[in-house]
């Protein structure tokens, strides 16, 4: 019996979207099964083909930079991926990123625990069809980066949650202390004790919020 698959492709490059679709077809065409591919170039295309499918959804590729969509709370890929995963909770996720940084890769497994995981930078061509062929059998695949992440834990080995890394992106994006109050439900004692914890953490003793972001990117970390 010829096995039928639904595929949801989460991508706002239509140059890698075809890609995709392109090495999809081809490893049906060698497994002899149905594949079937939706295309969503934002989290609200996502959502609406998310929350109205009648049929199962099997496994969704998923990029993570793409339009956000405040109303429907979905800032994120990540966000998409949580989504699906509550709607069906068989689905396998394959998650391709172009941001390889520790804060990022700490939010993608500690929330989204994918099948596959690959940073675009650090693969080449055939490790798209690798990762693809083993999440079809039942199999995890990650790229060699996502790998030693894994092993090594180094947002853990550091001490930091994920309220430091929030604390962290925000400031990447010159947010105010009212702006981190605000993001994180943190009075601004306690932002500022949260912010001297990282220094502390990364060994950081300069007052200034540049010379800690600094680190905080030499260490991969944002």
């Amino acid at each position: 019996m010829i096995k039928n698959y639904r595929v949801l492709i989460v991508e706002d490059e239509p140059i890698v979207l075809d890609v995709y679709k392109a090495k999809l077809n081809e490893l049906f065409k060698k497994r002899k099964e149905r594949l079937f591919i939706s295309e969503a170039n934002s989290c609200a295309a996502a959502y609406d083909i998310i929350t109205k499918s009648l049929g199962n959804i099997d496994f969704a590729i998923l990029d993570l930079r793409i339009p956000p969509s405040p109303r429907h709370d979905l800032l994120s890929g990540i966000d998409v991926g949580n989504l699906l995963r509550i709607r069906f909770p068989k689905i396998k996720l394959i998650v391709i990123t172009a941001n390889g940084s520790w804060s990022q890769l700490y939010q993608v497994f500690e929330k989204l625990k994918p099948n596959s995981c690959l940073v675009k930078s650090s693969i080449d061509a055939n490790e798209i069809d690798i990762a693809f062929g083993a999440v079809l059998n039942d199999e995890s695949y990650h790229c060699a980066l996502c790998q030693g992440f894994l092993q090594d834990d180094p947002i853990k080995k550091l001490g930091l949650d994920q309220t430091d890394l929030t604390l962290l992106k925000e400031l990447t994006m010159g947010a105010t202390y009212r702006d981190l109050e605000q993001s994180l439900l943190l009075s601004k004692r306690a932002v500022e004790y949260r912010k001297k914890g990282i220094k502390d953490k990364l060994n950081v003793s300069e007052a200034s919020t540049r010379i800690l972001l600094l680190k905080a990117k030499s260490l991969g970390i944002i």
